[in-house]
């Protein structure tokens, strides 16, 4: 899965971002949203499992979450400092303010609906431990100090 997001982003110039697909924490079950909004859209119409493409085409995306993504050096070192902040009554992620800040210079931001991948979460806090003891790391270091 992660040759096949680097192979997309090389070959295709003016990708800076690329994520895999998966659901969002905050998705309704007769819908399953996935952590990717249309172009030119506050994450307010995410993109859900019934509108990815069966040719497996890239989807242009105005946001891409953090979860599974990556992006171009480049973009992120003009980026930095990657924190969240507030607008209003919004609050903006680091990886929010890196899509807004990534589409300003130019660059776009794609989701591959061939890497299809499970968000791990906090909410999800004893399948991690299970899930990163079967690959070796010890669930409570995977999730952070104190958590």
């Amino acid at each position: 899965a992660l040759k096949q997001l680097i192979d997309r982003l090389i070959l295709r110039s003016r990708i800076g971002g690329i994520s895999a697909v998966y659901p969002s924490r905050l998705t309704n079950p007769d819908s399953v949203r996935i952590v990717g909004a249309a172009p030119d859209d506050y994450w307010h119409n995410c993109y859900t499992m019934d509108d990815l493409p069966k040719d497996g085409k890239l989807m242009q995306a105005g946001y891409i979450a953090g979860g599974f993504s990556l992006w171009r050096t480049g973009v992120v070192l003009k980026a930095l400092p990657l924190c969240w902040d507030a607008l209003g009554t919004i609050l903006r992620g680091w990886d929010t303010r890196l899509c807004l800040q990534a589409r300003q210079m130019g660059w776009q931001l794609f989701i591959d609906p061939k890497v299809i991948c499970k968000h791990l979460t906090n909410e999800d806090k004893n399948l991690m431990i299970e899930t990163t003891k079967d690959i070796g790391i010890e669930g409570k270091n995977f999730l952070g100090p104190g958590v």
